[in-house]
């Protein structure tokens, strides 16, 4: 292989690993706990979840959209332990980068355009690059712009079904499809429009046919979309992008704003002419970024897609002298490789153990829980933290709710209002029975506010948690 190529070759996997050291996380999500239920359920029961088993408010249909990663997860990390579900981790995101840079490759000649590109795509990425089912998501849209480049889209007739079974985002692929059918029909290209609508229907039927949920896989789906505005006032990955920038002065979404606004910038500028699909990409993804910020790394994926095609067009064009042709010369080897190899060295000696904090979750209350045998009951905690407890307490102690949210929109609504002292408490402590209260310290204010009432007492503490008694329970005051 010629010289050159081992120095690209290098330069677009030092950027692949520089991406990996900085985004790896180490603390366990949220949702990781409940991850890991359903995917036992599915690789040990071989059962797919319809409801929600672990939590006390009356549960709605479930419908778990990611079970293939469920169980891939709790494979790796109930057999194999913390180091194996690091490597699985890592796995997905060299993965994801490797994609991100096929998608950015081969369209500019400048160095500096691949740098800044890279750079701010990842950057709006990397909100996503938790241990979430989201990342397939990521990578099979990148994969999607990669097969309508390449005109090969008759491979999304076997990657949609596939992608059904690890992320909603499905529909994001769906939507694509849809959106590249309508743009050749456009074009006047008859042929072409039937190709892709034809992938488009083969694929969800591939879903509907193959798919356990069937038809209830976009039944939920479209609930999820209906209460959105709801569940927007009260979860952070649906809020919109800039009260975090007026009201909160978040440093990660500021800058991810200024990106955006970079890269609207850089195109507008462009002298190449738009087309008119990628006029409406962008301003459509756009949107969607600033109006849910859980759309950032979709909205870093299109721009991955879109923008190689216009920046050498613009003033960086013209300001870079570099460019890839530079790799050639033979000093660079030597470079790339100590820069490799001391990206590598970090690499290896980080941490690889998937922890959890006492701070954020209930560790020494839950063992509390576990060697008091005459408590069982219905724990009512914040949402974040039920699948951590139904986790290591569930069949003595049922949660009010976890991660999936699997709850009619009123009980949700309920729910909140409780948390911020809209609605009576003690009639809702009685509404549901609720045996035990748990509160981080976040929530210290309403403890003493509870504590008030002669229905509620105090029963453990310990530097981040509380525990509350009811009524309903059987502990002592």
């Amino acid at each position: 292989m010629a010289s050159w190529k081992i120095n690209r070759i290098l330069f677009y996997s030092f950027f692949v690993l520089l991406a990996l050291t900085k985004t790896v996380k180490n603390r366990k999500d949220p949702d990781f706990f409940w991850y890991i239920e359903d995917g036992a359920t599915f690789v040990e029961k071989h059962q797919i979840p319809t409801t929600n088993p672990y939590i006390f408010l009356p549960s709605t249909e479930w419908v778990a959209h990611s079970i293939l990663f469920y169980g891939a997860l709790y494979y790796f990390y109930k057999l194999l332990g913390d180091r194996h579900l690091y490597a699985f981790t890592s796995f997905l995101l060299i993965v994801l980068y490797i994609v991100t840079i096929l998608l950015l490759s081969g369209k500019t000649e400048k160095l500096l355009s691949f740098i800044l590109l890279f750079s701010g795509v990842y950057y709006l990425i990397f909100w996503g690059t938790t241990l979430r089912p989201h990342l397939f998501t990521y990578i099979f849209l990148g994969i999607t712009y990669i097969l309508y480049e390449k005109n090969k889209l008759f491979y999304m007739i076997f990657l949609l079904p596939l992608w059904s079974f690890l992320h909603a985002g499905v529909i994001s692929g769906i939507g694509l499809l849809a959106i590249f059918g309508a743009y050749e029909l456009y074009k006047g290209h008859a042929k072409k429009t039937i190709e892709v609508f034809t992938y488009l229907v083969a694929g969800l039927a591939g879903i509907l046919i193959i798919n356990p949920y069937h038809f209830s896989y976009f039944k939920w789906i479209v609930h999820a979309f209906k209460a959105m505005p709801l569940w927007s006032k009260f979860i952070t990955e649906w809020s919109p992008l800039l009260p975090y920038i007026i009201k909160d002065h978040v440093p990660y979404y500021t800058v991810a704003f200024i990106v955006i606004i970079l890269f609207l910038y850089l195109f507008l500028a462009s002298h190449k002419r738009k087309e008119v699909m990628d006029i409406f990409l962008l301003l459509f993804f756009t949107y969607s970024a600033i109006s849910h910020v859980r759309n950032l790394p979709v909205l870093g994926i299109t721009l991955a897609w879109i923008m190689p095609k216009y920046i050498d067009y613009t003033f960086l064009g013209s300001f870079s002298k570099l460019t890839f042709k530079h790799l050639e010369h033979r000093f660079m080897l030597p470079i790339l490789i100590i820069l490799h190899i001391v990206l590598i060295t970090v690499f290896v000696k980080m941490d690889k153990t998937f922890y959890t904090p006492s701070s954020f979750y209930p560790v020494n209350a839950v063992k509390f829980l576990k060697t008091c045998d005459s408590c069982h009951g219905n724990i009512l905690l914040p949402s974040d933290l039920g699948g951590f407890v139904e986790y290591y307490l569930y069949p003595r102690f049922k949660v009010s709710l976890d991660g999936r949210l699997s709850v009619p929109d009123s009980t949700f609504l309920e729910f909140n209002l409780f948390w911020r002292m809209k609605i009576d408490p003690i009639k809702y402590i009685q509404k549901y029975r609720v045996n035990y209260i748990l509160l981080p310290l976040r929530f210290q204010f309403l403890a003493r506010k509870l504590t008030t009432h002669s229905e509620i007492h105090p029963f453990y503490k310990d530097s981040f948690f509380t525990i509350l008694c009811t009524s309903f329970s059987s502990c002592k005051r």
